[in-house]
């Protein structure tokens, strides 16, 4: 594009050296350059698009990321568009200016996810003793970190029972396959117990919202902080 702009711009300088009047031809040029631009303006936002997601780097390839109704795993970066993996294998073209202008999430980014279940159980049950059973199955798990620590706490006391919410962490690797599996270890966990009060009313994954301040445990805060840091000095 350059080279091109300035070719011309050389030969309208040459016809005014040889007396030729370039003030129409300057007219035709800017028209022309107006009219691209006008029909260029989505694949030149994209580009802008582009250029601010190279420079300040929101997501890497391999990163798993969502934008509004988009989510996948990105392939591949462009000037113009992104190439995304959905998680059931599809290809996805994802125009830049798209993802740059919507709020975006990236799951892969961070060096662990918070994983949280609400357990159901008798109002009558030891509370101590469900904490115990809990953060004893979480310890054994060699896919939940070891920092920030299992945390189980009282949430509600309602009719239906005591509901108790279990917060673990897990790397991204591995939260995938510890959130299919973990209802089920701990339904197994409080049945193998022996205990009528202990027994899972009902055990339901959920993903805290931002209104939760819950979710922040100050231990979480501390840990999470030096994750980030040590992370960005890597990539760096």
């Amino acid at each position: 594009m350059i080279r091109y702009a300035v070719l011309i711009l050389v030969l309208i300088v040459a016809l005014s050296q040889v007396g030729i009047q370039t003030a129409s031809l300057l007219a035709v040029v800017g028209a022309a350059g107006l009219a691209i631009g006008l029909a260029l303006q989505g694949a030149l936002s994209n580009f802008a698009g582009g250029l601010m997601l190279l420079w300040l780097r929101p997501f890497r390839i391999g990163d798993f990321i969502e934008v509004g109704a988009i989510a996948g795993t990105v392939r591949e970066m462009g000037l113009f568009a992104c190439h995304l993996e959905t998680f059931d294998g599809m290809f996805l073209f994802a125009p830049n200016s798209a993802i740059w202008n919507t709020p975006l999430k990236n799951h892969t980014r961070n060096a662990g996810r918070l994983v949280s279940i609400d357990v159901t159980v008798a109002s009558n049950a030891d509370i101590d003793r469900a904490r115990d059973i809990l953060v004893a199955m979480a310890e054994r798990d060699s896919r939940v970190l070891k920092m920030p620590p299992p945390h189980v706490f009282v949430d509600s006391l309602t009719g239906a029972g005591l509901l108790l919410k279990l917060r673990i962490w897990a790397s991204h690797d591995d939260v995938g396959e510890l959130q299919h599996t973990i209802i089920e270890q701990a339904m197994h966990e409080l049945e193998d117990a022996g205990i009528e009060a202990l027994q899972p009313q009902q055990v339901v994954r959920i993903i805290p919202p931002d209104s939760d301040p819950s979710r922040l445990l100050p231990s979480s805060q501390s840990v999470f902080s030096g994750f980030q840091s040590s992370a960005i000095s890597g990539r760096r």
